[in-house]
């Protein structure tokens, strides 16, 4: 998944205390996905990032 992410442009994430925390275009739209890495909920959320390949942060909405 990381390098999926890697490649959005204008994109930036990391991980505190469990959840995935990302900032896009610097500042204009954050926001936190709030299922600890390690929960089934999360994976769900990597698997559909893995299956649909995002190349932008329009398509990554439809993920998250």
């Amino acid at each position: 998944m990381r390098s999926i992410l890697d490649r959005i442009p204008r994109f930036q994430y990391n991980v505190s205390k469990g959840f995935l925390h990302w900032d896009y275009a610097d500042g204009l739209d954050t926001g936190t996905i709030y299922h600890d890495i390690e929960s089934s909920n999360f994976k769900k959320i990597q698997d559909l990032i893995k299956q649909f390949q995002p190349t932008s942060f329009e398509d990554l909405g439809e993920v998250f």
